[in-house]
């Protein structure tokens, strides 16, 4: 006959009795992990009971279950086996060995069936014999378990784990100071954002955290001392190194590259010799070069050196000295978003009534005010950059006006956290094309990365509320499953409720729904609560969907609320949505609006965050609107930041589009897809607002973007507005970014504005219009730069092949530079506009047929006037003897200046000598008085062809 059917699913207390065991019994077979158990607790009884039937069948002098049941071919589940024929029973003996108190029948039964109570004192004499061998056994055990090394004596334990703990603790907080400035100098800074990689952030933080974790995990060897210079290492751990590293220790001390191996024995004291240090050097940011000499008469005899004698001290010991000494003085270079500082101190020193400070760039050899003598023992102050350690030194001052002697420190400068703009700001470097377009393309790339970042929060956001709406799906199919499937037309109104509490939570949870379905049509409300709480936590969920569905399209209204909270911090979230998808034989269309919100807070700080997308799909086409608005504060900081995205594309490849429709597993979907970025055709808007405070500054900056993708050409236009202030300067910009690119090359544009105060010897405001190109590889470039310099004066500056000014629209410039050349077709300067020196007026003439050319010029006091004359001469026509003449420069028919003809002689046939002229040439300065002038360039043998040149130079 077949076995009556029995509840899948029974309570822990319903399980006990229908095994006819106590709850404290299945409680223990609750914490062996034989219990199986469904999400609400309850018990899996086929599961358990096939668990509990795979126990040995006696164990430990008593049977643990029934015969074991057996399981019908591939049937899953197991139904027991059909019961033999009573037979008579075997004999046993009346007393068995005491229960284990290890297993769950601790608290087990006697052999009438009684539960027994091992910790009851009024147990009878064979309970109590048993008893008594328990503890007997179970001490024997464990002194087995001490000699065999398993078990160890527990505090000692604890003592040597809290001596390992606070060592590791002990060079953690040592270890950021050792590494900061390392990893300060291998982190490079966006220009772009004037933050920090986060990828190089990692790497170079996990390299750091690497070594500081070989460094702990390198074997120590044990040592001690012997005599006042002995030194006796531990032979095992001597051997145990050895064998690790493959040296030696003979090799390591006698190897001839390094120098003297220093040991340091147990923990650094205070000895009670006198040392005298007689200088520090740094060799690294982290390590001091220190030599000391042993005060003593015969140490300084030997190095033939005067004693340093000790300086006097206050008769009275409790009296302030009168030369105040300080002990201590630190100092550090901070870096902050606007360049850096110095932060330096001094210890508390007795006797001082005030202090001063400088600064040293040049390792002493020059010294700068720091701080002022007052009394002000520490304090922050601007800093330039240096390749070399800076020193610090500062000294105190007693009531008498005298002061102790200087102590000093050093420290290396780290580079200042300030954007590629703003760095333009306080220098007027050459113009860099490439770096303008490298720079370009960088806050390109950056926009990009935060529309990929926009769009995966957006992908998470409905991620999340498909999953919640997945949860009300799988609600609604269970209501369906309810109704049947005969009735063509029906409805309902469910309604489940169940409570569970166990040893360790507590678990109420409602559901309602209401439904109602006609053939493949169904829609339905449902309402589904959950609360639930541990010794840890407490978690309140709600879950409401209002859905539509018929055989192709569907429509869901979804909203979950969550509420947790536990020892160390509080959590509520909020995911509510709208959908609508409708799937024909041609098309899917899809829209839906999801609002995603979440508060935390916690010992660290406490984040509220609200993403919003509105989103419209039809097959490889999407429009999508992001906004994502963020408020974060900790102990330090506070930051709001806010990113709305409105984009439109096509091609189904792009991220988002891929998994749209899907409905299960979504959130996998989602996020394996984001991995997937090709150049989709898309045309986009993107804004971004971040604001930021901390103790030393504010913040504050707005980026907007247009952008249009399509074939793998590019086309952008991006603005950054930036604020920047702290307590030693202030800055201001804004960034005008144009960018296109295609196949045939890649063009640039920038309109920028900057202001700073502050800044030392630079430049307090800019403005500056800048364009690039790239083509085949080269950059080409034009600009103009408006500065005002701080102390007043101000520059502007024109950078261009060619440079025009025009008039009117017309197309020939009254004035243009090209290649270097400055041409001014028409110009008219009036009196006194003339620089020293500089030329006034000019001109040239030639006359062929003539030996004679002249001008006219009208010339201002003190004008100096060159002349420059020339003859062609005529070599082919003989001058006779006493008339070869002269080239003459004359002013006003006063001759200035004769220069003999350039000629040769010949003697003809017939004996007689003649002369042949040849081009010459001649040059006069001369100071003529303030009036008009005629000037002449004469050759005196009226040979023709003569010309000239001249220019007036106006004199001081």
């Amino acid at each position: 006959m077949a076995e009556k059917s029995r509840a899948k699913f029974l309570s822990q207390a319903e399980f006990a009795r229908a095994r006819g065991v106590s709850r404290k019994t299945v409680t223990g077979w609750k914490q062996k992990g034989l219990l199986s158990l469904d999400a609400e607790g309850r018990v899996d009884v086929e599961a358990t009971e096939w668990n509990l039937d795979q126990r040995p069948a006696t164990y430990r002098g008593g049977v643990t279950h029934r015969p074991v049941r057996g399981r019908d071919g591939n049937n899953a589940s197991h139904a027991e086996a059909k019961p033999k024929a009573a037979q008579k029973p075997t004999p046993q003996p009346k007393a068995r060995p005491a229960p284990d108190l290890s297993t769950e029948e601790r608290g087990g039964e006697d052999d009438d069936g009684a539960e027994v109570d091992w910790d009851d004192p009024n147990l009878s004499l064979a309970q109590a014999a048993q008893r008594k061998e328990n503890y007997l056994g179970l001490l024997r055990k464990l002194d087995h378990a001490v000699k065999q090394g398993l078990l160890v004596d527990r505090p000692a334990a604890e003592a040597a784990f809290f001596e390992e703990a606070r060592a590791i603790r002990d060079a953690l907080i040592a270890w950021p100071a050792r590494v900061s400035i390392e990893m300060a100098e291998e982190i490079r800074i966006d220009p772009a954002t004037g933050k920090a990689d986060a990828r190089e952030l990692t790497q170079v933080l996990a390299a750091h955290v690497n070594t500081f974790l070989a460094e702990l995990g390198e074997p120590s060897v044990r040592m001690r001392g012997v005599g006042p210079r002995g030194l006796e290492l531990h032979p095992e751990d001597v051997a145990a190194l050895a064998a690790q590293t493959g040296r030696s220790l003979a090799a390591v001390l006698n190897k001839d590259t390094q120098g003297p191996t220093t040991v340091v024995i147990g923990d650094l004291v205070e000895v009670q010799e006198t040392y005298v240090a007689r200088s520090a050097i740094p060799s690294d940011a982290d390590h001091v070069q220190i030599e000391m000499v042993a005060d003593d008469a015969r140490v300084w005899q030997l190095l033939d050196e005067q004693v340093i004698a000790p300086a006097p001290v206050n008769a009275d010991n409790l009296a302030e000295p009168l030369i105040p000494q300080i002990s201590v003085l630190h100092a550090r270079c901070q870096r902050l978003e606007t360049g850096i500082v110095v932060v330096w101190g001094v210890s508390t020193t007795r006797g001082a009534r005030a202090y001063e400070a400088d600064i040293s760039y040049d390792a002493g050899g020059t010294w700068e005010v720091l701080s002022p003598l007052g009394p002000a023992s520490s304090g922050s102050a601007p800093m330039r950059q240096c390749d070399i350690p800076v020193t610090v030194r500062a000294r105190a001052f007693g009531r008498t006006g005298l002061p102790g002697d200087y102590v000093s420190t050093t420290f290396t400068t780290v580079a200042p956290v300030v954007d590629g703009a703003q760095t333009e700001i306080v220098r007027l470097p050459p113009i860099d094309y490439a770096g303008l377009t490298q720079d370009v393309r960088n806050r390109i790339d950056y926009i990009l990365s935060v529309e990929a970042y926009a769009i995966g929060v957006a992908a998470q956001a409905r991620a999340d509320f498909l999953a919640a709406d997945g949860k009300a799906q799988d609600a609604l199919n269970r209501a369906l499953e309810s109704l049947g499937n005969d009735a063509v037309n029906a409805a309902a109104i469910l309604r489940e409720e169940k409570t569970r509490t166990d040893e360790t939570s507590a678990l109420a949870y409602s559901l309602e729904v209401a439904v109602a379905k006609s053939n493949d049509n169904a829609a339905a409300i449902l309402r589904e609560e959950t609360a639930r709480t541990t010794a840890v936590e407490a978690v309140a969920t709600s879950l409401e969907s209002v859905r539509a569905q018929t055989a192709s399209n569907s429509a869901a209204l979804t909203a979950e609320q969550t509420a947790r909270a536990d020892g160390d911090s509080a959590n509520a979230s909020s995911i509510s949505g709208l959908r609508a998808d409708v799937n024909t034989h041609v098309s899917n269309l899809s829209g839906f609006i999801v609002d995603e919100r979440q508060v935390r807070a916690d010992g660290d700080g406490a984040l509220g965050r609200r993403i919003d997308t509105i989103g419209a799909i039809v097959d490889g086409y999407a429009a999508l609107i992001v906004t994502e608005q963020q408020a974060r504060a900790d102990g330090d900081s506070a930051q709001a930041q806010r990113t709305d995205l409105l984009i439109a594309q096509t091609n189904s490849d792009r991220s988002f589009l891929q998994g749209v429709s899907a409905q299960a597993d979504a959130d996998r979907i989602f996020l394996q897809n984001l991995k997937t970025q090709t150049d989709a055709d898309r045309a986009y808007f993107l804004s971004e607002q971040t604001a930021r405070i901390n103790q030393d500054s504010a913040f504050a900056q707005q980026i907007q973007a247009v952008v249009a993708q399509s074939n793998g050409n590019t086309a952008a236009v991006s603005r950054i507005d930036k604020s920047i202030s702290d307590i030693y300067t202030a800055q201001a910009s804004t960034n005008i970014d144009l960018y296109a690119r295609s196949d045939a090359g890649t063009a640039f544009g920038r309109f920028s504005m900057q202001a700073a105060s502050s800044v030392p010897g630079g430049v307090t405001a800019r403005l500056q219009a800048l364009l690039a190109a790239d083509r085949n590889g080269q950059t080409y470039g034009a600009g103009m730069v408006f500065d005002l310099m701080n102390d007043g004066t101000s520059q502007i500056r024109f950078d261009a092949d060619r440079f025009f000014i025009t008039s009117g629209g017309s197309s020939s410039p009254v004035f243009s530079l090209v290649n270097g050349v400055l041409m001014v077709p028409t110009i008219r300067l009036t009196s006194g506009n003339f620089l020293p020196g500089s030329v006034s007026q000019s001109n040239s003439g030639y006359t062929d047929g003539e030996s004679i050319a002249q001008f006219g010029i009208t010339t201002r006091p003190g004008e100096a006037v060159v002349i420059l004359a020339e003859s062609k001469g005529a070599p082919t026509t003989p001058v006779p003897p006493g008339q070869e003449g002269v080239l003459r420069i004359s002013r006003d028919g006063t001759p200035l200046r004769d220069k003999a003809a350039n000629l040769y002689a010949l003697r003809g046939t017939d004996g007689n000598i003649s002369f042949q002229t040849l081009a010459n040439t001649s040059s006069y300065r001369d100071y003529p008085p303030p009036g008009y002038h005629v000037y002449q360039v004469i050759n005196t043998n009226n040979q023709p062809g003569v010309g000239y040149t001249y220019f007036a130079i106006t004199g001081s």
